[in-house]
């Protein structure tokens, strides 16, 4: 079994950020935190922001400006975000720039290891204590995981996940590393084994007509010896006889492959099976997991109804 392992958000805060009257500070509880408010106060804006302090500019997609674009013109203004996080027993702490998306340090405690590293070079170090902690193969994966898991914005579409999304949640948080890159692999080699099986198959059909088109040109040829020419029809039997010969080499050339490949098929159609069978065990977790989230939450929030 994977050992994925999510962060978990301590507090964050967000400092001489133009868009907001007063910095913010925001220490979290244990369980489900919810943002509520109006309209326009910043919600949106500061659930980005922590996704940004975690992960960096990939959180903002095509969005490079989204931070500096909302700082109401004042450009003297130094906006940060620091965010404190912990997976297992390590702690971070991680700071970055809102305007100009610089990475400004992070800080890092694991048992008698303290590290505190800083620019370029600081972020690169970062990310690789992050994707090594979290048993995560890349950082786009960790970005696709933390909006799927752990930060909810009130604009997204399904309450959970679409199909798409939903698979690929459970692969990376119910497999090793590595399943995905086998998952693909083993599909791919089953299309190229089918593809050349039925090219096989084809060239075989193609010789087994050819062969006994030659057939019975041979019966036709042998029967009118007998009829006159018999030099002629002598040299065409001797002609089909030798295509007869050469077609038949190559139906015993295409014999052996076709027979490897449809092996090579079933092996993998085999394999192909295991894989389903193991996602299938995945996802029964997951709905078992959301059961759990659901019937928790609802238990949580039962008091705060009205009479």
């Amino acid at each position: 079994m994977p050992q994925t392992k999510l962060p978990l958000v301590d507090s964050f805060a967000i400092e001489d950020y133009p868009l907001f009257k007063t910095n913010v500070r925001w220490d979290f509880a244990t369980g489900v935190n919810l943002m509520l408010g109006v309209n326009g106060v910043g919600k949106t804006t500061t659930i980005r922001a922590l996704a940004f302090a975690l992960v960096g500019p990939l959180a903002l997609n095509k969005h490079r400006r989204y931070f500096a674009a909302r700082m109401d013109g004042k450009r003297d203004a130094k906006p940060t975000i620091a965010v404190a996080f912990r997976i297992a027993d390590a702690r971070f702490q991680v700071q970055r720039r809102l305007d100009t998306l610089e990475f400004v340090q992070f800080t890092l405690n694991e048992g008698e290891t303290s590290v505190k590293r800083s620019g370029t070079t600081g972020e690169r170090e970062y990310e690789q204590y992050l994707l090594r902690l979290t048993g995560i193969p890349s950082l786009t994966d960790f970005d696709f995981l933390l909006k799927q898991l752990l930060i909810r914005e009130e604009e997204a579409e399904n309450t959970l996940w679409n199909a798409e999304d939903h698979s690929r949640v459970l692969r990376l948080l119910f497999s090793d590393g590595t399943f995905e890159q086998e998952w693909a692999q083993a599909q791919s080699t089953v299309k190229d084994a089918h593809v050349r099986s039925s090219q096989v198959a084809l060239a075989l059909k193609t010789a087994k007509d050819s062969l006994a088109k030659l057939q019975r040109s041979k019966t036709s040829a042998a029967n009118s010896t007998s009829a006159g020419e018999p030099e002629k029809l002598r040299i065409e039997l001797e002609a089909v006889m030798e295509r007869i010969a050469e077609t038949q080499g190559q139906l015993d050339a295409l014999s052996e492959p076709l027979g490897s490949a449809r092996s090579r098929f079933d092996e993998l159609c085999s394999r192909q099976a295991e894989i389903d069978e193991r996602l299938a065990e995945s996802e029964d977790k997951l709905l078992e997991s959301e059961s759990t989230f659901h019937t928790n939450l609802y238990k949580a929030y039962t008091p705060l109804r009205c009479a």
